[in-house]
């Protein structure tokens, strides 16, 4: 298991701090939750979050699982993609969950604001996380 969070960590990553939206699509119902990305990077960000769960449901206890969709609001333009939960932890030092996240298809629809915050301003005032 550390062999694969090492690998991951040699994504190259931007420490941010971006509002956003998380949207879970249950059968028969649906509802969002704000949360804030505080790592970007092309696979996936890492959310905070006060909660896991939206109406009563739970999003990761569940035999299945919600849709789930991320609009984050960048300095460069909004970021929509499908997202996966990959794991989530208590963090007692921020009283929030800490929840990773792999994108779906980021790119598909979002590949002029990504080039925007990996290659502009945001990338150069962004500290590199390893």
């Amino acid at each position: 298991m550390q062999f694969w969070r090492r690998d991951r960590r040699m994504d190259k990553r931007l420490t941010v701090s971006w509002d956003a939206v998380l949207k879970a699509t249950f059968v028969g119902f649906e509802d969002i939750m704000t949360v804030t990305v505080s790592n970007f990077g092309l696979k996936g960000v890492l959310l905070y979050t006060d909660n896991l769960s939206v109406l009563n449901q739970h999003l990761m206890i569940k035999r299945e699982k919600p849709d789930l969709r991320l609009t984050i609001y960048t300095p460069s333009g909004e970021i929509d993609s499908r997202v996966e939960i990959r794991w989530y932890t208590w963090s007692c030092e921020k009283n929030l969950f800490e929840v990773g996240v792999n994108f779906i298809n980021l790119l598909e629809n979002n590949r002029p604001v990504v080039d925007r915050i990996l290659n502009g301003r945001e990338y150069e005032a962004a500290m590199e996380v390893y």
